[in-house]
């Protein structure tokens, strides 16, 4: 019975236990700090892509839909590769002069994926 009190009452080592103990939702909270960080700058990557493409395909006055179209789809395929990531989806439409344009990427998790937190989908 002895040795269970002095177990019991022994305070040594609990600063290391407490870390163990809490070492992974820091750890988790500090991946979803960092993955969550790169995501919103590929969705802003993103983002000004496509306002970008929007952009130069309206600009095109007196133009037919089409050449438009073609504009904004040229637009994206040249400047697609400043992107630090692949544009897994895109679609381009022009309808009445509006061009509108959407882009989507899949962004793997880094850290997150230990936490079995699959890619983060980020759609402009």
């Amino acid at each position: 019975m002895s040795r269970f009190n002095n177990f019991s009452s022994n305070r040594d080592g609990n600063v290391a236990t407490l870390f163990g103990l809490m070492a992974i939702p820091i750890f988790g909270a500090l991946g979803a700090a960092i993955d969550t960080g790169a995501v919103y700058s590929a969705h802003k990557q993103l983002q000004n892509l496509v306002d970008s493409a929007a952009i130069a395909g309206a600009s095109r006055l007196g133009v037919t839909d089409d050449k438009r179209l073609a504009t904004a789809e040229a637009f994206i395929k040249s400047n697609s590769a400043q992107l630090s990531f692949p544009i897994t989806n895109k679609s381009v439409t022009v309808s009445s002069s509006i061009v509108k344009v959407t882009a989507r990427h899949d962004y793997p998790t880094a850290i997150m994926k230990i936490f079995l937190i699959t890619p983060v989908p980020t759609q402009a």
